[in-house]
């Protein structure tokens, strides 16, 4: 069966995929690229150092002036605390 998560959910993780596969866009140092859904993303970025970008699907849900991206720093920096 197809996997129907996120390209940043890591395969350790059995957690399910919070909102669109791709909310944001990680790079990592080396200029890797991945698209994740807003859970993943904050999980990925608060262990591996990476950029985060709004995704296709940044906004989508979100209040003008916000966005995934500003969402999954947020968590990211919960997580690291």
């Amino acid at each position: 069966m197809a996997s129907t998560r996120c390209p940043a959910a890591r395969p350790a993780d059995q957690s399910t995929c919070e909102g669109l596969a791709d909310a944001v866009l990680l790079r990592d140092r080396k200029g890797g690229e991945r698209l994740g859904c807003v859970h993943h993303a904050a999980v990925l970025k608060a262990s591996v150092p990476c950029t985060v970008f709004p995704g296709p699907s940044a906004y989508v849900g979100y209040a003008w002036g916000d966005d995934a991206a500003r969402e999954v720093l947020a968590r990211a920096a919960q997580l690291t605390r």
